[in-house]
């Protein structure tokens, strides 16, 4: 490549071709020379930031200030030109007049963009792609979320798979999955919970005392008693374990369905606290167009007011003490004034001579004398009516400049009031969009809590069925058959029998009573298991999504590894895990042999590595621009084009082919 820096800040006419090292004090121009090479191609300095008036002379007078740099490769001439703009009071503006030639040809911006093919996206600012081509150093200093993008476009570009990969639905997905594991874990331990609180009745033995009492009772008692006697307790027994179960079921149901009252208010209580605050959205403020309607005003004021002249005579008549007060106009009319009082002198026209002759001459003598004396005064007269008319046009021309100032607040004016208009109509439909969206927020929501209203009342409805039910279980005893009596037992062994069918009901109420929490204890392992069969299955479910994501990430690593392979090991984290397993994609991590942290010198051929990588993924071979080497003894060129600069202690700038 070859460089022509006509004029570029305080730089004029340096040459030199690349590859080149530049060395000198600070201060001599060699950032300077850089930044004038990326203005030319991309119209900013190295670092992508707007160069505005820098590109001009402190020095220069403000005629002078321009800038020209010239650059060749490729078999091409690229040219940038660039000269200042004023203000009214002939400030400086910090907007510029540019012209792009390619190969001598003036072309547009546009078309200069399209040769170029630049390729730009907009991350947390506007960055030109093309500029990361050309500095080493830029890609390292982006934001870590530019350099994330830029990373994950190379890593999935021309791979369907990786690009239809949505990391953050699996993310997503692996959360819920977590949530279902927990809930289903919480779920295990509560029937673990009520299992463990089911507790059997004890069986305690009869004494065999009140036995043989028994059965001396039945053998008093009538024979044939003996089988309506079993029967008897046996239909009691079933009596009593049918209500005690019959309890139990009602009372498990009530605080099911309690539960589920809890859980509606809850979520009753969360959709309350909920509103519609994170859909504002702020609208944009209109432009102050008061002061340009205030001078769009007084300039038509101004311009309508100002009187224009066609006749001498009337502008005289409207300014007359004015004019009259002029230097130029009080000597014309003294001058006037002058040969208006001076006299013919008859002494000079007199001959010494009479004769008919004499008095002719002079009487002609006389006559053009006055006919002098008329034109002299005609002729000054006709200077002053100059005067006025030159003022005249004075005055006029000024009435343009009126017209123009008008037409400038006009077409200022005109420029706010429509950005007015547009912006007035965007949050039109900003304001519009929130309030349909706040509407149907507000919808979603009460449709949300009625539905929870009507499960509590249903089931509060539910819980007042039941609770009569253990109301009337409660106050409706049971009514057990009592055995025959048999006759001329003594009262000892009556009441003997009696202990005895006490205690003989008591076992067999304790026996239907561990019956039954039996059968319950079987529903609850049965649950449990159907539990522990879904949690199996999402467990699996989990690691196949975090297996998926581990995978995706170390596709995306290798990719970018391959891409940017060279002298140093890259590898780079665009995904961290964190404590508690979920995936943190707010990094950006670039290691070079496993370090993070670099040295300059490393740091510049890191960047060398990357930027030779971008190169050659997006096909374009720029000459690179590297600011302030010092700290570096060799840099890994890659055999691409190159211009670097060192601060050294020379006094003058100092060029030198490489």
């Amino acid at each position: 490549m070859k460089v022509k820096i006509k004029q570029f800040a305080e730089l004029q006419n340096i040459e030199f071709e690349t590859p080149i090292k530049i060395d000198g004090k600070n201060r001599l121009g060699k950032t300077t020379i850089l930044n004038a090479v990326a203005w030319c191609l991309f119209g900013k300095d190295i670092n992508g930031e707007e160069l505005g008036v820098r590109i001009y002379s402190n020095e220069a007078e403000l005629a002078e200030k321009k800038a020209e740099v010239e650059v060749f490769f490729g078999g091409k001439s690229f040219c940038r030109k660039s000269s200042p703009t004023f203000t009214r009071g002939g400030e400086l503006k910090s907007r510029v007049n540019t012209e792009l030639f390619i190969d001598l040809n003036n072309v547009n911006q546009s078309d200069w963009d399209k040769f170029f093919d630049f390729k730009t996206f907009k991350g947390t600012k506007l960055i030109n792609i093309d500029l990361l081509l050309v500095n080493p150093l830029l890609f390292l200093n982006l934001n870590y979320k530019d350099k994330k993008v830029i990373l994950n476009e190379i890593a999935i570009k021309d791979d369907a798979e990786l690009g239809k990969f949505d990391l953050k639905a699996m993310q997503d997905k692996k959360k819920t999955l977590k949530k279902q594991i927990n809930e289903n874990a919480k779920e295990q331990d509560a029937i673990n919970s009520l299992i463990s609180s089911i507790i059997d009745r004890e069986i305690e033995e009869i004494p065999e005392k009140i036995k043989d009492a028994h059965q001396k009772y039945l053998m008093l008692s009538q024979s044939d008693n003996t089988e309506l006697i079993a029967k008897i307790n046996n239909d009691n027994a079933l009596l009593l374990a049918q209500q005690h179960q019959t309890k139990t079921r009602l009372l498990h149901q009530i605080e099911d369905i309690e539960d589920d009252i809890r859980r509606a208010q809850e979520m009753i209580e969360e959709l309350s606290k909920k509103n519609a605050d994170n859909l504002i959205i702020n609208l944009k403020p209109l432009h102050d167009i008061s002061e340009y309607e205030d001078k769009l005003h007084k300039s038509l004021k101004n311009f309508n007011e100002y009187v224009e002249y066609s006749d001498v005579k009337e502008y005289y008549k409207d300014n007359k003490e004015e004019l009259d007060n002029e230097d130029y106009v009080k000597k014309i009319l003294h001058d006037i004034s002058v040969v208006k009082e001076s006299k013919f002198n008859e002494e000079q026209a007199n001959c010494p001579i009479t004769n008919a002759f004499c008095e002719i001459a002079k009487n002609n003598a006389e006559e053009s004398f006055s006919i002098k004396k008329e034109n002299d005064i005609k002729e000054l007269k006709s200077k002053i009516l100059a005067f006025f008319g030159t003022e005249m046009d004075k005055h006029n021309s000024h009435k343009k400049k009126l017209y123009d100032e008008y037409n400038y607040y006009k077409e200022m004016y005109d420029t706010v009031y429509s950005q007015n208009l547009l912006i007035s109509e965007e949050n039109k439909n900003i304001e519009e969009k929130i309030k349909e969206a706040k509407e149907n927020f507000e919808k979603v929501k009460q449709n949300d809590i009625k539905i929870q209203e009507r499960i509590i009342e249903s089931n509060n409805a539910k819980i007042d069925v039941l609770k009569g039910d253990l109301a009337k279980l409660e106050q409706e005893p049971i009514i057990l058959k009592k055995l025959p009596e048999a006759t001329e037992i003594s009262v000892e062994l009556r009441e003997l029998n009696e202990e005895y069918e006490r205690l003989n009901k008591e076992i067999i109420g304790n026996v239907a009573i561990n019956e039954n929490n039996a059968k319950i204890k079987d529903e609850y392992n049965q649950k449990k298991k159907e539990l522990k069969k879904n949690y199996i299955s999402l467990v699996a479910d989990f690691e196949k999504t975090s297996n998926e994501i581990i995978e995706y990430t170390e596709k995306i690593s290798k990719k970018l590894k391959n891409v940017f392979d060279g002298k140093y090991d890259l590898s780079f984290e665009l995904f961290s895990e964190t404590l508690d397993g979920e995936i943190n994609d707010d990094v950006c991590n670039i290691y070079a042999n496993g370090q993070v942290y670099l040295n300059e010198a490393t740091t510049v051929n890191v960047g060398m590595q990357i930027l030779y990588g971008l190169q050659k993924f997006y096909g374009k071979s720029y000459t690179v621009l590297l600011d302030r080497t010092e700290s570096v003894n060799d840099i890994d060129t890659y055999d691409l084009d190159i211009i670097y600069t060192k601060v050294t202690e020379d006094n003058k700038l100092k060029f030198t082919q490489i």
